[in-house]
């Protein structure tokens, strides 16, 4: 039996965020999958579901998304956060990258997963800037710190020819989807229509209406052009052509064809993380 690595669950707990102590604790936490806020948080989340009826809404937080900004507007009291998570029954680095971490907790009929996706070329560009740090956040120790200092050109290429680090050349957006494959979300948000997507989404699970928030930009950002060569786009067009499409952001998709939006509960699509492989099944 091959010894199983768990580099990722080494990069959390000695890396990411720039985090210098209890490192040793926080990996065997993330190696059993032992998580104890978000235990208490659902807890608090079911005991809220048994007083009210209603669904417990799940937010599968897919980093430089608008997440911290839908933690800020939400109800809190029926609100649980996967962030940065994959679910998995293996929780070996086969299954899961590094920059991303994984779980084995399952959803039931009582939860509602949503997350939210964005245009990738405006989601690289949030990117670059979190990982060249700005304000008072900075971790040299982030995987891509050196990378982006040769500029963004050099880090997209670098991510384009990668395959084991998030977010990769792979589908940007595994988060979506369980180890088997499945979608594991009832709704997807756009970034770029946050408010009212999330508007809706509380209305569908009649929770009270949503308030939109005070939307702060963590790092100042310039025109897309002046991130993109034309050579550049053109390649990252088509390295995440199905980002594009399936989420309509070339103007391909509509609620008619295969896309990925809002209520997607009824949408038979598979994503299988090893092969890279993302499938519709055809009625």
């Amino acid at each position: 039996m091959a010894l199983k690595n768990y580099d990722w669950a080494l990069y959390h707990a000695y890396h990411a965020n720039s985090k210098d102590s209890g490192g040793r604790l926080r990996y065997w936490l993330d190696r059993f999958d032992i998580h104890p806020r978000r235990s208490i948080n659902f807890i608090k989340a079911h005991l809220y579901s048994i007083e009210t009826g209603k669904q417990i809404p799940v937010f599968v937080h897919i980093p430089k998304t608008g997440g911290t900004y839908i933690t800020s507007c939400f109800p809190a009291n029926g609100f649980v956060t996967l962030s940065h998570m994959l679910l998995r029954k293996d929780l070996s680095d086969r299954f899961i990258p590094i920059g991303l971490m994984g779980t084995k907790w399952q959803p039931s009929t009582r939860h509602i997963l949503f997350s939210t996706v964005r245009n990738p070329l405006t989601f690289f560009r949030s990117y670059y800037h979190h990982v060249i740090g700005h304000g008072q956040y900075h971790n040299h120790e982030h995987y891509d710190f050196k990378v982006a200092q040769k500029g963004f050109d050099y880090l997209m290429r670098t991510i384009m020819d990668r395959d084991d680090v998030w977010p990769s050349r792979k589908f940007l957006y595994p988060q979506l989807f369980d180890q088997s494959g499945q979608l594991i979300v009832n709704w997807i948000n756009k970034n770029e229509s946050l408010d009212e997507d999330m508007k809706c989404f509380s209305e569908k699970l009649g929770y009270p209406p949503y308030t939109p928030g005070e939307k702060k930009r963590a790092a100042p950002v310039k025109d897309l052009s002046e991130y993109y060569s034309e050579n550049l786009k053109d390649l990252v067009d088509e390295v995440y052509a199905r980002e594009f499409d399936v989420f309509g952001y070339m103007g391909t998709g509509s609620p008619g064809q295969k896309l990925l939006y809002r209520d997607v509960s009824l949408a038979k699509v598979s994503y299988n993380y090893l092969t890279d492989k993302l499938a519709w099944q055809e009625a």
